[in-house]
């Protein structure tokens, strides 16, 4: 805590990000989504290893059941899918532990849709065609690069979809990057990835991040090339979204959640329960699609060049 007094809200802040959330709701109604309401009290808040969720208790007389805040709607939202609600979206009030700089709170709003029997390049056009309507702009150009070019033109290396852990290693030694030689292969991406090229992407440029290594897949599925579908969009120096062509086979999502757990526990954090009603309802039949989590107060401070995500709010963590 920085001190014991309330900080002081600016008003105008706070209309502009009231218009701001109602011109992307206008949006998506436009396009047909269904907007959601998912719960914020969950049994599995997300599985994703280096994320660290808030944990609570539920107490009723002698009953007390443990739940989380939801680090992302992902499951929730997924589960509407699997249940026919056809393309969805939702403004959420999501939470992570042990998150603080300028681009992280441990509380922000995330605006997360998910288009069914869409490829993920659609969801590409809706971050274009969203920021036209935000900016009143009839065109908005973001430029597109896969991991691979990036690896090739800020550190020559040609990265494949088999690069090693002993390859990331030499990568990063021979950058001098300050890393052990037990480092996870993760750990070593994505170390690279933030000293070597992230910092050194052009802040005016808005980029989609296309193509990754298969083991930064996530919840994304593996292409014919052997690259993860998914994407990331940058600008202003913020990563903003976060996108996938999502996984649909029910026993390769729980192999994931499992594997996730299995990370977890090795990193010495605390595995999460499984949501095992969102594998039976994958089962009956997840439609293929595509998702994206975008961050709302960052893409707020890249349209009207705040730099710390607290002072929208005046949070004073």
């Amino acid at each position: 805590m920085k001190n014991m007094s309330s900080p002081e809200i600016n008003i105008q802040t706070l209309k502009k990000f009231s218009e701001f959330t109602f011109e992307i709701r206008q949006f998506f109604h436009s396009q047909n989504f269904l907007e959601a309401t998912t719960p914020t009290l969950v049994e599995c808040p997300g599985t994703e290893p280096f994320l660290e969720p808030f944990a609570t208790e539920f107490r009723f007389g002698k009953k007390i059941k443990k739940f989380y805040l939801p680090t992302s709607p992902e499951i929730a939202l997924k589960k509407l899918i699997c249940q026919g609600s056809g393309s969805v979206f939702e403004i959420k009030n999501v939470f992570r532990n042990n998150e603080l700089s300028q681009h992280h709170s441990p509380e922000f709003l995330m605006l997360e849709w998910y288009r069914v029997n869409f490829s993920i390049e659609q969801i590409q056009k809706d971050i274009q065609e969203l920021l036209q309507s935000l900016l009143k702009k009839k065109s908005f150009s973001i430029s597109k690069k896969t991991m691979r070019e990036l690896f090739l033109e800020f550190t020559g290396f040609e990265l494949t979809p088999s690069t090693t852990q002993a390859e990331y290693y030499s990568l990063a030694l021979k950058n001098n990057l300050n890393v052990k030689s037990d480092e996870t292969i993760e750990d070593l991406f994505s170390l690279i990835f933030l000293e070597l090229i992230e910092k050194k992407l052009d802040k005016d440029v808005p980029l989609f991040v296309t193509d990754y290594p298969p083991f930064q897949a996530a919840y994304a599925q593996i292409n014919n090339s052997g690259w993860a579908e998914r994407f990331e969009f940058y600008w202003k120096g913020l990563e903003i979204a976060n996108a996938f062509y999502e996984v649909t086979d029910a026993d390769e999502q729980l192999q994931r959640m499992q594997k996730d757990n299995l990370l977890k526990r090795s990193l010495g954090k605390e595995e999460v329960t499984l949501d095992l009603e969102f594998i039976e309802l994958m089962k009956k039949g997840m439609p293929k699609s595509s998702g994206v989590a975008l961050g709302v107060e960052r893409l707020f401070m890249a349209i009207h060049n705040f730099q710390d995500i607290q002072t929208i709010f005046c949070r004073d963590y």
